[in-house]
């Protein structure tokens, strides 16, 4: 009895587990973000208080 019952969980968690993979799978509809702004910058400033950080740019 006690073997009936594992069988029958372990088939309970693998349809569970199919289930919930393919219903994740084909029901995701993710917004997907562009690389690219809306914005647009020409330039841009570091600022960093170390040394070689804070010269990237100065030239």
């Amino acid at each position: 009895m006690v073997q009936k019952s594992v069988v029958v969980g372990l088939a309970v968690l693998l349809i569970g587990a199919v289930g919930i993979f393919l219903g994740v799978f084909f029901g995701y509809r993710g917004t997907f973000s562009p690389v690219v702004s809306e914005k647009s910058y020409k330039q841009a400033a570091v600022a960093a208080d170390a040394g070689p950080c804070s010269e990237v740019g100065s030239s």
